[in-house]
């Protein structure tokens, strides 16, 4: 994990998939470079969200582990809405069900829903501890 002012970066292992999720919030760029390479058809490097994207999912390696892992990155802790979170997690999980072959159908929801509340769950806590870190940033330095 990264925690500086300008944001954050923190990687997780879902447990029964075999995909790890990357969440970065913020001004990130050098640090989501340095650690890992873009996939995606055309792309040199990750670059940061920007103009009216909430956020932006991406398909990464990591440069550690050489291993395939999908990065989603809000641009600030502005753009991390509800509706920008819900989309982004059904994003991801779309992405790992691809990843895995699994195929959605209505008789079998479980699986699916199961994964789009825990990518929810990762991303929003991601949310909620960057910003409380910015919090008592904030209060220390009105305390001074």
């Amino acid at each position: 994990m990264v925690l500086t002012e300008k944001g954050i970066l923190k990687d997780f292992e879902i447990v029964v998939y075999p995909v790890p999720i990357v969440v970065v919030i913020g001004d990130m760029a050098e640090e989501v470079n340095r650690m890992y390479n873009p996939l995606d058809e055309g792309d040199t490097s990750i670059d940061k969200p920007m103009g009216d994207c909430g956020a932006t999912t991406y398909h990464v390696e990591s440069k550690e582990h050489k291993q395939y892992c999908l990065l989603v990155w809000f641009p600030s802790l502005n753009e991390c809405k509800g509706s920008f979170l819900c989309h982004e997690s059904g994003h991801m999980a779309l992405e790992i069900f691809r990843y895995i072959g699994a195929k959605m159908n209505y008789e079998d929801q479980e699986p699916f829903c199961y994964l789009l509340g825990t990518v929810f769950r990762l991303i929003n806590g991601t949310f909620y501890e960057y910003k409380e870190f910015l919090e008592k940033k904030t209060t220390k330095k009105k305390k001074k």
